[in-house]
This record gives C-alpha cells, sequence and structure tokens, in this order.
C-alpha cells in the first residue's frame, strides 16, 4: 500500500496518462494482480535480471537460469493479463563494458528463449504488440 498509494491518486488527477511500471513495479505477482485489478489502464515492463538471487525483497520474473524460463506464477500472469504486459531491459546503450550491439543481440535470444515457454500468441503480445499499440508505431 506505501509505494503504490499515491497511484490512484495520479490516475484520478491525469485521466488520459498512461502508466508503464518499469520492472513489473518490483514487487510481487500478487501486488500486480492487485494493481491490474485496480487501475486498468496501468501496464507493466519486464525485466530479465542474469541473477534474480541479487534482487533483494523484489521479485524477479525469470529463474537463474535464464534458459530456464519464467517462474510459473509469473508466467500464468502474463497469460491471463498480456495485454498489460512489455518488455524492458535497461540496456545502456554505449557504455564501455555494456552496450554493443552484439551484447543487445544477445539479450534479445534471452528474451525469445524465456518467452517461449508461453503460448505463441501471448509472447508476440508482451514482446512486440503491445508496444505498437501503446506507442502507437
Amino acid at each position: 500500500k506505501e509505494w503504490f498509494s499515491e497511484l490512484g491518486d495520479i490516475i484520478d488527477s491525469y485521466p488520459g496518462l498512461t502508466i508503464i511500471l518499469s520492472h513489473t513495479g518490483m514487487t510481487s505477482v500478487e501486488n500486480v494482480r492487485k494493481l491490474i485489478n485496480s487501475y486498468p489502464k496501468v501496464l507493466f515492463n519486464i525485466k530479465l535480471v542474469a541473477n534474480p538471487m541479487k534482487w533483494s525483497n523484489l521479485e524477479p520474473v525469470n529463474t537463474k537460469k535464464l534458459k530456464k524460463g519464467l517462474y510459473e506464477d509469473w508466467a500464468r500472469l502474463f497469460e491471463e493479463h498480456p495485454e498489460r504486459f512489455m518488455l524492458g531491459s535497461d540496456y545502456k546503450f554505449g557504455r564501455k563494458h555494456h552496450g554493443k550491439a552484439t551484447d543487445y543481440d544477445k539479450l534479445l535470444g534471452s528474451y525469445r528463449k524465456v518467452l517461449g515457454s508461453l503460448r505463441a500468441d501471448v509472447a508476440e503480445q508482451i514482446a512486440y504488440k503491445n508496444a505498437i499499440r501503446i506507442f502507437k508505431f
């Protein structure tokens, strides 16, 4: 409640605003489900984490080994509400140790593996169709 208590006020004050919470709001599946049910216009991006154990007090969506896929509770939520999620990366282009095109290709390959554990229509919606809809490409 503490972290998202002002979300309703923001939405009420700016009814046309689209809000995208990064990293699934850095919270649990249960909290994201509550947010989905309470705020129909709030969306979430997902970020894969190479070592989820380093996320103290946060709930990453993927298992420790990226190729093993998503945690089951997150996968179920994505399949229940595919229109509410999209990819996010925090990719830092141009950084000395992070930002090469080949590294970005590798990251996208990880997303493909993880999304491959979902139904194809859900994976496509999260991978790019929601971004097209929201950003009107």
